[in-house]
């Protein structure tokens, strides 16, 4: 997990308070957002942990792994979209759907697989 402390305070102009959100990353670099509402400068001061990659599809493949039919879901989406750009392309037949389906199905067994 990656902290972030996020800042808020007041800055809005003559149109009304604007809270600013200042997220600063662990790394030292900043990204700045408004946002319409009130704020004021010592308002709030929060640490929110964001996962990292690995955590995210470590998270992804154990959903898949126990949630009742997400991964038929899953695969039948990659496999559709595999299918749709090879017809796009003019390739097509009855092995097209088995490879696309076989395909997804590797690469879903891929993603449970690293998050056991």
């Amino acid at each position: 997990m990656k902290n972030i402390n996020l800042e808020f305070e007041e800055c809005g102009n003559d149109g009304g308070p604007l809270c600013c959100i200042t997220a600063k990353y662990e790394d030292g670099t900043e990204a700045i957002l408004h946002s319409g509402g009130s704020g004021s400068k010592d308002s709030v001061h929060a640490l929110v942990s964001l996962p990292t990659i690995p955590d995210a599809i470590k998270a992804l493949g154990v959903a898949l792994r126990k949630e009742d039919g997400y991964d038929m879901s899953w695969r039948a989406n990659i496999a559709m979209a595999v299918c749709d750009v090879l017809a796009e392309k003019g390739v097509t037949g009855n092995l097209i759907h088995k490879a696309c389906n076989e395909g997804a199905l590797r690469f879903i067994d891929m993603l449970i697989k690293k998050a056991e």
